[in-house]
């Protein structure tokens, strides 16, 4: 496995959940990063909402990311994950898994594709989703 793509890979996800998550996520990513997500597809940081993300540690401030496997090569890598963490209100346990791809180009990221249970973690959140 490839050990810097692996270090730009892993610090990606710490920094998801942390408050200074889009200063982080500059440092790792091409200005023109392509994010492919269950949300849509976006150029550059504005696919990494920091609202968004500062909203879900508000909800749930003890999620966790773990990486559950990785698998990486010159220029890709491939990594299984589980977010986790308890609902303060209620103290009810929220996970859900996904896999993401990333593409490296020059010691950057430039292309992140994102699958997780989106329905799964909703429900957990008590928002109905509807099944087709």
């Amino acid at each position: 496995m490839n050990a810097e793509i692996t270090r730009i890979v892993t610090a990606y996800f710490d920094g998801l959940l942390q408050p200074d998550v889009e200063a982080r996520l500059t440092r790792l990513c091409t200005p023109d990063v392509q994010l492919h997500e269950v949300l849509g597809e976006f150029t550059g940081m504005r696919g990494f909402d920091a609202d968004v993300l500062s909203r879900q540690r508000q909800i749930a401030p003890g999620l966790r990311i773990e990486i559950l496997q990785m698998v990486a090569d010159e220029t890709e890598c491939a990594v299984r994950w589980r977010v986790s963490g308890t609902l303060p209100d209620t103290a009810e346990p929220l996970s859900t898994e996904g896999s993401t791809w990333f593409r490296i180009a020059n010691g950057l990221i430039a292309e992140v594709w994102a699958c997780w249970d989106a329905a799964t973690l909703l429900q957990q959140f008590a928002v109905p989703v509807q099944r087709s």
